[in-house]
């Protein structure tokens, strides 16, 4: 790793205070200390466009050794001394290193987000943002970065966890997470032809199974109904910012894509009406339509319909 300029390869001299400079590559200017003795300055986006090679190196990776894997980073010749590229390195090792010894992590969409909204954080920075970034779209809504910014991979990961959602017998919103959990052991039961749906040694009631998943029904139904409203009224919106926008009213997360200030006003009246469907219930909210079934004291025969 040598200390040295990108434009002449002259030394790097560091000032007492910030001065404004412009970049020889893009011609950005702003404040920085660190200068070549010749005057020439790089800013971090340009300094930091090698580092696609770095993911390269990660992905072809078969080492477990961290240390092992940030030595071969450092030989790579876009690498210099204090270089903002140091601010990820330490973290694509780790990453690196944990998949290649079993860890259960999806490593390309890991590195990309790592090398977008947090490069320019200390790993610890950046740890600490990844564990607020998959606890808020439970319904905290604290934004960490930019979400216009994140990775499509990243976002689609958010999404999902919208929907899910919080735990019950919280102010969280979404499908919650036993809901989900039902639907999903109920459809395992159905593929392996089990009839009882069990869960530490405890057997779920019809009547939780029923709920559950009239819960997801209702919910993508709203949501369909909510999305292609919003795609009538908001022209030339995409898809998924329309979705998201409005999975995260009818789960009360509270993130966007700054797509909601734009919205026209029939589509803030969509938005709005959705939040309070969210923040209601969305199986209350359908239940509270609906009249009290009066049970019956006999039955019909059962029928099978073709699937």
């Amino acid at each position: 790793m040598k200390e040295e300029c990108l434009i002449c390869k002259a030394p790097l001299e560091y000032l007492n205070e910030d001065i404004e400079m412009e970049c020889e590559l893009c011609h950005k200017k702003e404040k920085s200390k660190t200068r070549c003795i010749n005057g020439h300055y790089v800013c971090n986006e340009c300094h930091m466009q090698g580092t696609d090679s770095l993911i390269g190196l990660c992905l072809n990776e078969t080492s477990g050794d961290p240390v092992e894997i940030l030595n071969r980073m450092m030989t790579m010749p876009f690498c210099h001394m204090h270089g903002p590229e140091h601010h990820v390195m330490t973290g694509m090792a780790l990453l690196t290193a944990y998949k290649n010894c079993g860890g259960d992590i999806d490593l390309p969409k890991d590195l990309l987000e790592m090398n977008n909204t947090l490069a320019g954080l200390p790993f610890r920075g950046q740890l600490a943002n990844a564990f607020l970034g998959a606890t808020t779209p439970r319904t905290a809504g604290f934004c960490v970065a930019d979400m216009s910014s994140l990775t499509s991979g990243t976002l689609m990961l958010t999404l999902i966890l919208m929907i899910i959602g919080a735990a019950p017998m919280s102010t969280g919103g979404g499908l919650k997470v036993t809901t989900v959990c039902v639907a999903l052991l109920t459809a395992r039961n159905a593929a392996r032809g089990k009839e009882n749906v069990e869960i530490r040694k405890r057997e779920i009631s019809r009547d939780t199974i029923r709920r559950a998943f009239a819960t997801i029904v209702f919910y993508f139904c709203w949501l369909g109904l909510a999305v292609w409203l919003l795609s009538v009224t908001e022209k030339g919106a995409s898809v998924f910012t329309l979705t998201f926008e409005t999975v995260s009213a009818l789960s009360t997360v509270g993130l966007s894509l700054n797509f909601s200030p734009m919205l026209s006003l029939p589509g803030k009246l969509i938005i709005i009406f959705t939040m309070l469907v969210g923040r209601i219930g969305i199986l209350t909210f359908f239940i509270s339509f609906s009249k009290e079934y009066k049970k019956k004291n006999y039955t019909y025969p059962q029928e099978n319909i073709l699937m």
